[in-house]
């Protein structure tokens, strides 16, 4: 993608599409983060040099990117200034970059999340590098290169795969066949909801969750078993004496001598608990990855941070989800006062 604010120099020589045809259109697999235009010092005032905004800070795509700018170089006698950002900072900061001052070119990625600063007007179209790289690109890869405008924004550079893997003992029971087209895969899958399966389980959001889960619970088991040991200490044992002799058996006794006199103790650690899950930050972030909601994670602290600091920057949807908050914690809050009080009356 090309950036929209700079001029085009007036100095002769190839134009900015040409360039980023030259640059980008060298490599042709399909679509993961291509570029676009982002994250980096600014363009360079050098005509004869292209700067070139890059979140590949590892080795691997670093020395991968380094072969095509000098690739580019060669065939075009323009100098390539690359950035190199890590892409988690890249990812944060892209936002606020784009709308200073962006370089040239920029890796991004393909879809709705470039779609979203074409519409803004932080990026140019790059159409003419389309009509000469087309014919190698499927027809979704191209749907997924063009804003909503239906102008292409997006050159793809490379592409990773994701696999789907399936029980072969489930097809042979159920008569499945292994879907060969994205159409196939479509049919199948609302085959297998009308049997009652789930057709896709995410490993990454069910193994990560888990994880979570785990270590939440650790830290708050302790606590909450010490509230129940407080509160059994202060029962009266003669209530469950006087059930027994009245013949009560010991799952009566529990449910209506044993659990209605702890109902404070519950009523704390439930406002307790929810209190903590509307806080939690912390263990969800870094066992998610440090970077955005992941499936089976998607805490509204985390949503809350994603929107307004994320790399879209909806600063008033994460605002709104703020306040949504802040309206649920004062219901517990409240809750817990309420409880206390009483108590103290008591």
């Amino acid at each position: 993608m090309t950036q929209a604010s700079r001029p085009t120099p007036a100095a002769p020589g190839p134009g900015r599409r040409s360039v980023v045809g030259g640059l980008l259109g060298l490599t042709g697999a399909a679509v993961a983060a291509p570029l676009l235009t982002a994250c980096g010092g600014g363009p360079a005032a050098d005509p004869k040099t292209v700067t070139f905004g890059s979140n590949g800070a590892d080795t691997a795509p670093k020395a991968a990117y380094a072969g095509v700018t000098t690739s580019f170089t060669r065939d075009s006698g323009l100098k390539v200034a690359t950035n190199t950002v890590d892409h988690d900072t890249f990812q944060k900061s892209i936002t606020s970059y784009l709308q200073g001052t962006p370089d040239d070119v920029f890796t991004w990625f393909a879809g709705y999340r470039m779609q979203y600063f074409a519409k803004k007007g932080l990026a140019s179209p790059v159409d003419e590098v389309w009509e000469t790289i087309g014919a190698g690109f499927s027809d979704a890869t191209k749907q997924l290169s063009r804003g909503e405008d239906g102008k292409y924004y997006f050159v793809p550079l490379y592409n990773y795969p994701w696999a789907v893997f399936y029980r072969k003992s489930l097809f042979a029971e159920r008569g499945y066949e292994a879907p060969r087209t994205w159409d196939e895969f479509i049919a199948l899958a609302k085959r297998m909801r009308g049997d009652g399966l789930d057709p896709v389980a995410s490993g990454y959001g069910g193994g990560d969750a888990w994880s979570v889960l785990g270590a939440f619970d650790w830290r708050h088991t302790g606590y909450i078993m010490i509230l129940y040991l407080a509160g059994l200490k202060s029962f009266d044992p003669a209530l469950k004496e006087a059930a027994a002799l009245d013949g009560a058996s010991g799952r009566q006794t529990f449910f209506r001598i044993t659990l209605p006199a702890l109902k404070p103790v519950n009523v704390i650690i439930v406002v307790v608990t929810v209190m903590e899950s509307l806080r939690a930050f912390d263990i969800v972030y870094v066992l998610g990855g440090g970077t955005g909601s992941k499936p089976g994670m998607e805490l509204l602290s985390l949503l809350i941070t994603d929107n307004i600091v994320g790399e879209s920057g909806h600063i008033g949807y994460g605002s709104a989800l703020a306040v949504l908050l802040l309206l649920v914690s004062l219901a517990a809050i409240g809750a817990f006062l309420v409880q206390t009080f009483r108590k103290e009356d008591a």
